[in-house]
């Protein structure tokens, strides 16, 4: 039991003490940053490096910085000065500009010195040239120019329809003479012609030998008369068939 209200007391101890460390973080203010590029109004030059960059409020110095090597600057102002005015001094001269503390902001600002030389007068073009001028006649047209590239071929067209058969060309050269062509097959015998006429009588053959005596003397008279009846026949044809002719 004892040890028990030793954890409880210690415990309220702890809870006392964390109190008015949180009230001292609740009222610890977090610097409000400001930075930014620093030119000369007159010449739009940069101060010299080193230059004092300093932050006022109400009259009081509340931060201050430096100029960089590139003409930028960077001042920290803590305290409590919600809502209030800050002004800046670049060197002993006022800048331009002005902010208002926010309480842990980051505030890109620009500061100037000087003032920004007169804006030059505006030429009045009409008044310089005098009254516009009747309008002149037109020019000759001038030359023609140069022909443009060629440019890329167009797709291919639809084919068109077919055309009319164009006129017979004339009859080319003869051409070489072909070879002999094989011997056809034989072709059938034919039927015999009609016998022609008796030709006429051949001449009268050497006499025979002479028959041997006897009996024989009749049978060569005999042969004799019809070898004659045969000649007369024969040209009795012949002349027939000339007749005929």
């Amino acid at each position: 039991m004892t040890k028990t209200r030793f954890l409880t007391l210690l415990g309220l101890l702890a809870l006392l003490a964390a109190v008015p460390m949180a009230s001292a973080l609740a009222q610890q203010q977090i610097p409000q940053k400001f930075y930014g590029a620093v030119t000369m109004q007159a010449d739009g030059s940069t101060p010299a490096e080193g230059t004092a960059v300093t932050a006022m409020i109400n009259g009081e110095q509340v931060g201050s910085g430096m100029v960089d090597p590139n003409g930028m600057y960077l001042v920290l102002v803590e305290g409590d000065y919600a809502d209030q005015e800050v002004t800046f001094m670049i060197g002993d001269e006022d800048a331009n500009e002005s902010a208002t503390f926010v309480n842990g902001d980051i505030t890109p600002l620009h500061l100037s010195v000087g003032q920004a030389p007169a804006p030059k007068p505006t030429l009045n073009i009409a008044q310089l040239l005098g009254p516009k001028g009747d309008k002149g006649d037109k020019g000759d047209p001038g030359e023609p120019g140069p022909a443009g590239e060629q440019g890329p071929p167009g797709e291919q067209g639809p084919a068109g329809t077919d055309g009319n058969d164009g006129a017979a060309g004339p009859a080319g050269p003869a051409g070489a003479d072909g070879n002999d062509g094989s011997d056809g097959a034989r072709g059938a015998s034919g039927t015999n012609g009609e016998a022609g006429p008796a030709g006429p009588a051949g001449a009268a053959g050497p006499a025979g030998p002479a028959g041997a005596d006897g009996g024989g003397g009749g049978l060569a008279i005999v042969a004799l008369i019809i070898a004659i009846v045969g000649v007369v026949a024969a040209g009795g044809a012949f002349i027939a068939g000339r007749n005929s002719s």
